[in-house]
């Protein structure tokens, strides 16, 4: 799960990257908002990263609407994850890694509470109801094999 997440963050960053080099002179600005965790139902359960006070979604709304007044390519919330993310992409990969697994970052998707999970869990693999509310065998099919 975790390596998937970040799989997923890493091509939005790249293909953000590449549309901004593709627009520069345009008068088009392309920004990416990386922030941390989040308080909100898909964090629920997840244990505090060592050093880093976890995000409202107000935070990250003051962030995105400071990305709009102020373009720069990566708004990053909190501000210091920026300046760490800076120094680790500079770092030898050993070292990188071993600081991850001793801030605990290397387990943060990987170890969570189930049961505080549960109703995120169970509302986002909810199997979608067709116009007259009911499921599709298809959707149900779908869902079993989950």
């Amino acid at each position: 799960m975790g390596a998937t997440y970040v799989a997923s963050k890493f091509g939005v960053v790249g293909y953000s990257e590449s549309v901004a080099l593709e627009l520069h002179g345009t008068g088009v600005e392309i920004s990416v908002v990386a922030p941390a965790v989040i308080q909100t139902e898909m964090s629920a359960g997840l244990k505090e990263v060592r050093g880093l006070k976890p995000s409202t979604p107000e935070d990250v709304a003051e962030a995105i609407i400071d990305g709009l007044r102020r373009p720069r390519f990566a708004v990053f919330q909190p501000k210091a994850i920026g300046a760490m993310a800076f120094t680790f992409s500079a770092m030898r990969y050993r070292l990188r890694h071993a600081l991850a697994r001793l801030a605990k970052r290397d387990k943060l998707l990987l170890d969570f509470d189930p049961s505080a999970r549960a109703a995120y869990e169970t509302r986002v693999t909810a199997v979608p109801a067709n116009a007259n509310g009911a499921a599709t065998a298809k959707d149900t099919e779908a869902a079993e094999t989950r």
